[in-house]
């Protein structure tokens, strides 16, 4: 025969719950915690990225201070939001005139005199991607749980 402490912990869960999987739980943490390491990554690389070069009788000196959209990067990815793909886009669009240059407009390509920099950027729009695809995939993951458990609750 049951106690009545069996009795009523039996009670107290509800009818429709289902107990969710330590296979799920672990991707969540998984997940989330790559998403915070590569956003990390991703902040610190930019932020201590800088290099001054000699060209033509001048000091040319470059930082993530001098584009907004590597602002925009390292906020984006502090706030670790839907914004974190704009700011990889307009990253990514900066950094794409930087490496090559945009001979219509009249800018110059900068990174062959600046590599260290270039190179860095580079690592620091990689790690944003990674931290917002491991995001991407948390989404996927638990919209796809929670689907499932709607079936099964029905």
């Amino acid at each position: 025969m049951e106690s009545d402490k069996d009795q009523q912990k039996k009670s107290a869960a509800p009818e429709n719950s289902v107990p969710v999987g330590k296979g799920f739980m672990w991707t969540q943490l998984t997940l989330r915690s790559l998403a915070i390491a590569f956003a990390l990554c991703s902040i610190t690389i930019t932020v201590t990225s800088d290099q001054s070069v000699h060209a033509y009788g001048m000091v040319l000196h470059t930082s993530y201070k001098y584009a907004s959209s590597f602002k925009f990067l390292v906020g984006a990815n502090a706030a670790m939001t839907a914004l974190m793909i704009s700011g990889c886009a307009a990253a990514t669009a900066i950094g794409y005139v930087g490496r090559y240059g945009q001979n219509k407009s009249g800018w110059l390509p900068i990174c062959a005199r600046t590599p260290n920099f270039c190179l860095r950027m580079t690592l620091a729009l990689a790690f944003s991607y990674l931290s917002f695809f491991s995001l991407l995939a948390l989404t996927l993951v638990s919209a796809y749980k929670l689907k499932s458990l709607a079936t099964t609750t029905l």
